[in-house]
């Protein structure tokens, strides 16, 4: 891509960058550790994943979404290879048996003595079942966070291929949290979806990287809302003013039972911890001020996900710390949304069809938004006329059940 940096920087003249930045954490990360990290550091999976990127040509290279694809399509390559040499030493363990379980790559003792149990009734071996978590760990595939005596800070460890014996043993090292490795993605996802859209948003996987406690963290539904051509308001200050006020009532007589709300105007956002409730909020907002105003519209965006809350000393929330995510997925959505819908994403449809609601949510029709829309159905949500990347999401219409 850069062939003049060919002698003075390698890497840069084969990438034209040496940072990769994340969408879920907006990190910078250094491309070849990225590159190491999907890999599980043998000489023959650089090798892979150098094949994958060669065969993108230097100005597809240039788009760090292909970049990153042909990363991960290598790593699959790479893990797929790696468990069908090291399956006759596992002792029969079925690791995709054990991936449909996987609902995280990031664990808590107890949910991998959970899972380890659930494997062993599925695989009717209840009374002697495989360690299938120590199997994990031995084969580099299970990471665990450690202190590190040099710098006193807690990091992420994996053992490397051939570091241990592939015996079975049924000792995990003393951790508060077990790691997935991220060649392990794509297989998993391919058995389990939801291991895709529920991994840990504040920490990328890789041994030597730090690690990010996110015990404040909550799974929260996050809701952007604006007033429909709220400019045509703008020629009559009478009329701006009582659209304003009403809104501003409607958010106020809700404002306690919600976690976070930003008032701004023509607009708000908010956070809530009950995806039921907040449908109930943000339907009743809408018609309490299309009534109140004759004509005001209101357009809404919710997305659900991991959110880390910035608190006063009293306790209060009293803005986001964490989660930036969640709140981008919303605020690019809100401007596609149909005059006086709420459109979702599937997280949020997924935790809203948990429990019984008196709403669902339904597929959008192909005729809305065509040109955004991908051969699959989902939606580019990117910023228009900008430079992001893309970003395909999955979007659903929230309605009332049929009488």
């Amino acid at each position: 891509m850069d062939p003049g940096r060919l002698k003075s920087d390698p890497i840069i003249a084969f990438f034209g960058t040496d940072i990769v930045t994340h969408d879920h954490t907006g990190e910078r990360e250094d491309v070849f550790e990225y590159v190491c990290r999907h890999t599980l550091r043998r000489p023959r999976d650089f090798m892979t994943v150098g094949r994958k990127l060669s065969e993108l040509t230097p100005e597809e290279r240039r788009r760090e979404h292909a970049l990153k694809n042909a990363v991960h399509n290598a790593a699959t390559a790479i893990a797929r290879e790696y468990i069908n040499e090291i399956h006759p030493y596992l002792g029969g363990i079925d690791l995709y048996a054990l991936f449909r379980l996987l609902e995280h790559n990031v664990l808590t003792r107890a949910e991998c003595e959970a899972i380890f149990l659930e494997y062993a009734i599925a695989m009717g071996t209840p009374n002697e079942p495989p360690h299938v978590f120590s199997a994990l760990f031995r084969t580099g595939l299970l990471g665990w966070v450690n202190v590190d005596p040099a710098t006193g800070q807690m990091v992420q460890r994996f053992l490397l291929p051939g570091e241990r014996p592939f015996e079975h043993g049924d000792s995990l090292p003393e951790s508060s949290h077990y790691l997935v490795h991220p060649v392990l993605t794509a297989l998993i996802g391919e058995v389990n979806p939801r291991y895709v859209l529920e991994r840990n948003r504040a920490n990328e996987i890789g041994s030597g990287r730090p690690w990010i406690e996110q015990a404040d963290d909550e799974l929260l539904c996050a809701v952007r809302a604006d007033i429909l051509h709220f400019s045509g308001f703008l020629s009559d200050a009478a009329r701006e003013s009582q659209v304003r006020h009403a809104l501003r009532q409607a958010l106020e007589e809700r404002r306690p039972s919600c976690v976070l709300v930003t008032d701004e105007g023509d607009a708000f956002t908010l956070v809530h911890r009950d995806p039921r409730e907040v449908l109930s909020i943000v339907k009743g907002i809408q018609v309490e001020l299309y009534e109140t105003t004759g004509e005001a519209e209101l357009r809404v965006a919710v997305d659900y996900g991991p959110i880390g809350l910035e608190r006063d000393a009293a306790g209060a929330a009293v803005g986001i710390r964490r989660g930036h995510d969640v709140l981008r997925n919303v605020a690019r959505i809100e401007p596609l949304v149909s005059p006086s819908q709420v459109w979702v994403t599937e997280r949020f449809k997924d935790a809203l069809e948990r429990t019984p609601s008196f709403y669902r949510a339904e597929p959008i029709e192909a005729d809305v938004r065509p040109e955004l829309r991908s051969s699959d159905g989902t939606f580019n949500v990117k910023k228009p006329n900008s430079l992001e990347e893309d970003h395909f999401l999955r979007l659903f219409r929230i309605v009332e059940p049929r009488r």
